[in-house]
């Protein structure tokens, strides 16, 4: 039998017909699953789900599998899976061994010298752009990286065009080093890349992807930082996490203490007309959307983080189906906090694996965190697909008699439509939309319920709900 919340169990199987065989037995609870972003292995396996309800998410898409479901996932194929019912899922992972060997295999001194034209050609790529835009660290960090696809050999790095593999090695990394945050020194913007090496977003993205997948890259991955970095974010202990952390049944009551006074809190101010002078103005953009998907809103000035979620969700177009969270420093401060709906099973999602708090967001006030100065947040939503927004305070204005808040002044782009696999399936799924002839396309038009026009959004059109009122559905229970 399963223990109720263990880990995989293997179980020993005899090989057959010379390939190793190792089966494991796991259970998954409500809303648990993973890898975050997808990952792949160098052998194929078998899913089958025993009960419960599993969703096996791939590039092509998720599929859900019910009880007695079974799926082959071929060798390197990138994947999660997830359990996004209510119920726990049981499910047994089969592992099958490599491949068979190719029919025209290349001799080793044939691949070594593959690899070594291929490795001087992309650091002569990546050298060009470092020595244009960032600094020695980053360009010896990109032949750290160049090296490891070469050692590993990753036959994919043979394929496709240079200039897509050194542009991929420049956003995997910059994507650990926080790159593409403007609070950042060194600060790239993603177009510079795709210009400087003529290039399409696709292309970068997709050998970035393959690349974090192939090491298990997450943001501020200790091996892949550079030395900057690593001192700033190395001693997370002391500078992003507090000494301690109450544990067990105190880590319960304290969330349990914390979400009673969110509940009175929300439930005296249903419906409450408030008064307040101050209006906090907001640009929010889906990062890596190209062209960019972005809503222009205004809050009132004693918006609580949680009432900011709610914005956010309601002009963007998402359906809050998912959990969330912000990140961004204190005033003066250069540690990243973390603010949504903490949980005592869900503390430990440090960028090294060490635990965190999540500040509850219904008892932190957006006054006491944005300023001027500390204008810049990002706010994570669906941890599955990975939506990650960039958040800019633009100004802080005097509120207007007679106004409505909060309100949508101005945007561009269609929400992508929930649960449609991150901004890979996102794009995968407009690509498939644009041709009349995709054997997918029948399916997808049945999914979203008609045609979805990625253009489409008037700021006029979007509602606003009473974050309190939601507050009190949400945690109902």
């Amino acid at each position: 039998m399963l223990s109720p919340h263990g880990p995989a169990q293997p179980i020993d199987l005899q090989e057959e017909e010379g390939r190793d065989m190792t089966c494991f037995l796991c259970r998954l609870d409500p809303g648990k699953g993973g890898p975050r972003r997808p990952h792949a292995h160098d052998h194929a396996h078998v899913v089958v789900v025993l009960r419960g309800t599993a969703t096996v998410r791939t590039r092509e898409g998720d599929r859900e599998l019910a009880e007695g479901g079974v799926v082959l996932i071929p060798s390197g194929t990138p994947h999660s899976i997830w359990n996004r019912s209510s119920k726990a899922l049981e499910t047994i992972f089969l592992d099958l061994g490599g491949g068979a060997p190719a029919a025209e295999a290349k001799t080793e001194a044939g691949k070594k010298g593959d690899f070594a034209a291929r490795k001087d050609e992309v650091l002569r790529l990546t050298n060009s752009f470092c020595r244009r835009y960032l600094d020695h660290e980053y360009r010896m960090l990109c032949e750290k990286m160049v090296k490891k696809l070469c050692l590993a050999e990753e036959e994919s790095f043979l394929k496709g065009k240079p200039e897509a593999w050194a542009a991929g090695i420049i956003h995997a990394l910059g994507s650990n080093n926080l790159l593409f945050s403007t609070w950042c020194e060194p600060y790239v913007a993603v177009s510079e890349i795709t210009a400087f090496f003529g290039i399409s977003y696709s292309s970068m993205h997709a050998r970035s992807r393959k690349i974090m997948d192939l090491f298990g890259m997450e943001t501020l991955e200790r091996e892949f930082s550079t030395p900057t970095m690593a001192m700033i974010f190395g001693n997370l202990a002391d500078l992003l996490y507090p000494s301690s952390l109450p544990e067990g049944a105190s880590v319960t009551r304290a969330i349990a203490e914390s979400r009673r006074r969110g509940w009175e809190r929300a439930r005296a101010r249903s419906g409450w007309r408030r008064e307040y002078t101050n209006i906090y103005q907001f640009r929010i953009y889906l990062v890596e959307s190209d062209p960019l998907i972005w809503r222009r809103i205004q809050v009132p000035g004693d918006y609580t983080f949680w009432d900011l979620h709610v914005a956010i969700q309601d002009a963007m177009g998402w359906l809050d189906y998912h959990l969330h969270m912000f990140s961004l420093p204190r005033p003066g401060g250069i540690k990243l906090e973390h603010i949504g709906i903490p949980d005592e099973e869900d503390l430990d999602i440090g960028a090294f694996g060490e635990p965190f708090p999540l500040l509850p967001g219904w008892e932190e006030n957006i006054a006491d965190w944005f300023t001027p100065e500390n204008a810049l947040a990002s706010y994570e939503y669906d941890f599955g697909d990975g939506w990650v927004h960039g958040i800019e305070l633009e100004e802080i204005l005097p509120r207007e008699p007679g106004a409505s808040y909060p309100r949508c002044l101005d945007g561009w782009g269609a929400c992508p439509p929930e649960d449609c696999g991150g901004t890979d399936g996102y794009y995968r799924m407009l690509r498939i939309l644009a041709d009349p002839s995709h054997p997918e396309r029948e399916e997808y038009l049945r999914w979203l319920g008609g045609d979805f026009d990625p253009r489409d959004f008037d700021p006029q059109e979007v509602g606003f709900d009473d974050p309190a009122r939601r507050f009190l559905e949400v945690f109902s229970d």
